[in-house]
């Protein structure tokens, strides 16, 4: 059985869903081809690196989770920035910049998390952007991310494999036997699933194993897996830590969500979540703060 490498069976509320034969081809595919157009950036990014850090898929392709056509882009997306100082500096929505802070004379002499551009960009040369080319790829399949994501399936469900590979590649688009697997099925199958809970508090819990936990770990004790990363003398808060946190208010956290550590006088490794993260999605990251730190003491 094919489940998420960050799937926990002790502490996530699993459940198995059971997927009925389906031989309507038209659920799936159009009758008439779709030819997809992306602006794609030579990079080198190890998907295997990022698993083993416990960085979940809808971390980087943000946009993923809520995709209902095959045509969307969710690539993770560009820095808001270019190489032309004369081009005003939109805002920053690349999710890269949470680790490797780029945006600082500090993230980039911090030589734990590499920062630099030529890291990630192949061929980059200081006196011209990134270099783009165009790819074309014609498909007549109908894919809703969005409704795989609610039902909990994991991603790696269709892109077998791609949690462990070393390099950027189209090689791990789902082929049709992984599609059938479940659609074209004979009998009714079952798929282990983290189902995804409408209720405020799950939600929150969600969005903070997703965008939180790999620094200041699952429970929020500051143990997370990129840590190890941190400069001699840092580490991640311990948002269970109740004698510090009672000495912050909501205001106080919320602008170091959105603003991030440099912006109010602490450590530039708390990165600014605007852009990133909505002011409802802050909010209940707050809560859900707030709900550990009276759990734990």
């Amino acid at each position: 059985m094919l489940i998420s490498p960050m799937y926990d069976a002790e502490k996530s509320k699993s459940s198995q869903i059971i997927i009925p034969a389906r031989k309507d081809c038209s659920i799936c595919h159009n009758v008439a081809g779709k030819k997809l157009v992306y602006k794609y950036y030579p990079v080198q990014i190890s998907h295997k690196t990022h698993t083993n850090l416990g960085i979940e898929c809808a971390f980087c392709h943000r946009e993923a989770s809520s995709s209902a056509k095959t045509d969307d882009y969710l690539m993770p997306a560009g820095h808001g920035f270019s190489n032309n100082k004369a081009d005003a500096p939109s805002l920053d929505k690349n999710p890269c910049r949470v680790c490797h802070i780029y945006s600082s004379d500090f993230g980039i002499k911090d030589n734990s998390i590499p920062a630099k551009c030529k890291t990630c960009h192949l061929n980059y040369s200081d006196k011209k952007p990134p270099q783009s080319r165009w790819v074309w790829m014609n498909t007549n399949l109908r894919s809703n991310h969005n409704t795989h994501y609610e039902m909990g399936i994991p991603c790696i469900r269709c892109h077998i494999g791609f949690d462990m590979i070393e390099e950027t590649t189209l090689r791990f688009i789902p082929k049709k036997q992984v599609c059938m697997a479940c659609h074209a099925n004979e009998e009714k199958i079952k798929i282990e699933t983290q189902k995804i809970d409408v209720n405020p508090f799950a939600k929150a819990k969600l969005l903070f194993r997703e965008n939180c936990s790999m620094c200041h770990g699952t429970d929020g004790k500051g143990d997370g897996l990129t840590a190890q990363f941190f400069q001699a003398g840092l580490k991640p808060r311990d948002l269970t830590d109740t004698l510090h946190m009672s000495k912050r208010t909501d205001k106080e956290l919320t602008d170091v969500i959105l603003k991030g550590g440099q912006e109010i006088g602490i450590s530039e490794r708390m990165p600014a979540w605007e852009g990133l993260l909505k002011e409802d999605e802050i909010g209940l990251l707050v809560k859900y703060i707030r709900s550990i730190s009276a759990v734990y003491n």
